[in-house]
């Protein structure tokens, strides 16, 4: 379970930060150094490369963006995750927060972290010129186990009827 191998990572890193890549992922030659430049600058937040580009069975040029305020963040991941995997953050928020099993007809964790996140009112960042490249495999992934089980993301309080209500 990535989730657990995260976890895992998070919990033997001994450093103020740690970086989440996937390991058939590869990044730009800038993206640890610009992105941990920009996590130093603010005192919780979560930092993702401004680009991706997937290939393979796809091909997807994918340009992120900051968070915005968390009632648009709401209204934007009723569709869609906002950031894929890779990320810098500070260990204590990545312990605090961490990745919950993929299991019990749940899945997406990253889409799960991302959303209690910025529930609780951690800001996403996007390290300008950065890019994370992915290649998409046609089976076999964790995505498309997930898709076969019908998996869905876990509820969040990003998406609670009362935030909605309000």
């Amino acid at each position: 379970d990535l989730s657990e191998n995260r976890m895992a990572g998070i919990a033997a890193a001994r450093g103020t930060y740690v970086a989440i890549i996937d390991a058939d992922d590869l990044c730009s030659k800038n993206w640890l150094v610009e992105g941990l430049a920009l996590a130093k600058t603010h005192e919780k937040c979560v930092v993702h490369t401004e680009y991706s580009i997937n290939f393979g069975t796809i091909a997807i040029l994918w340009k992120k963006t900051d968070s915005k305020s968390v009632e648009l963040e709401a209204i934007y991941n009723m569709q869609a995750n906002r950031w894929d995997s890779a990320l810098i953050a500070e260990r204590s928020l990545l312990t605090e927060y961490g990745y919950r099993p993929n299991r019990d007809g749940f899945g997406s964790e990253d889409w799960d972290f991302n959303m209690r996140t910025l529930a609780n009112g951690i800001k996403h960042l996007v390290a300008p010129r950065t890019i994370l490249f992915v290649r998409r495999k046609e089976s076999g992934s964790e995505l498309d186990k997930q898709r076969q089980q019908k998996r869905i993301v876990r509820p969040s309080d990003l998406l609670s009827i009362e935030r909605f209500r309000a």
